[in-house]
């Protein structure tokens, strides 16, 4: 959802690391503003936030469309070579919204034991429970 990653993004760089007051007002305007293609929210006219994120390669702005024409794709063929590329430079992509499954493929395409696969939710909370050993 690009909606919910743009706004990810805003908190953890503007509000979690630079300390500054997440107010609609400062949130609209770093959704405005926030461009950088690693660390930004929006990508301007280079064929989406992911493809620019995923691409080793710089991608100029406006090279896919134009903010005076958003719908208009510009190139469709440089495009087309742009992804084409970023799925080059990948041996394999692994989707957070199919993280299990994605694991799962990845241990069956390098011949890995379950065992040898560890996932751990960076985001749950609740369910830690420390117990000391009795010796």
């Amino acid at each position: 959802d690009p909606a919910h990653r743009s706004l990810s993004r805003v908190y953890f760089t503007k509000v979690s690391q630079d300390g500054k007051n997440g107010t609609d007002s400062n949130v609209i305007s770093w959704l405005r503003t926030m461009m950088n293609s690693q660390f930004g929210a929006i990508s301007p006219g280079m064929g989406g936030f992911q493809l620019a994120y995923l691409s080793l390669n710089p991608i100029d702005k406006g090279s896919a469309w134009t903010k005076e024409e958003p719908g208009e794709v510009r190139d469709v063929n440089a495009v087309h070579e742009n992804v084409r590329r970023v799925m080059s430079d990948y041996d394999m992509l692994l989707l957070v919204e199919r993280l299990d499954e994605s694991l799962v493929a990845m241990q069956l395409l390098l011949g890995l034991d379950v065992a040898d696969i560890l996932y751990l939710s960076s985001k749950h909370a609740g369910d830690y429970y420390y117990s000391p050993r009795a010796d």
